[in-house]
């Protein structure tokens, strides 16, 4: 995913904000997030992403994503900023740009019959 996500970001931004007023970086911003959520690896285990789509709802993977990455905790000592303040953006932000990602991957690859 990550080799076209930047071209991929562009589309999704332009073609489907969630709210006229959402900064246009907030989603690039969340949609790198998530895309960076759905293709890490850590602890020996990898998330495939259409294994990760089946098995959680948008709103579980930017929860799960959430916890795990602290995104909604300051981010240092010196910054009393949550990584969603630093980059205007919200959970629902999160969940938008799941979602999108949800949804271009179906459209470019959809599951096997």
């Amino acid at each position: 995913m990550k080799d076209a996500v930047h071209g991929r970001q562009r589309h999704l931004v332009t073609a489907s904000a969630p709210h006229p007023d959402t900064p246009p970086m907030a989603c690039v911003r969340c949609l790198d997030i998530a895309d960076r959520w759905l293709t890490s690896c850590g602890g020996g285990q990898c998330n495939a992403a259409f294994l990760t789509f089946a098995s959680f709802s948008d709103e579980s993977l930017a929860d799960q994503c959430i916890s795990r990455w602290g995104l909604d905790q300051p981010q240092g000592e010196d910054n009393d900023l949550t990584w969603f303040e630093a980059h205007e953006a919200d959970r629902d932000l999160l969940i938008w740009a799941f979602s999108a990602l949800r949804a271009f991957a179906t459209q470019t690859n959809p599951p096997p019959r």
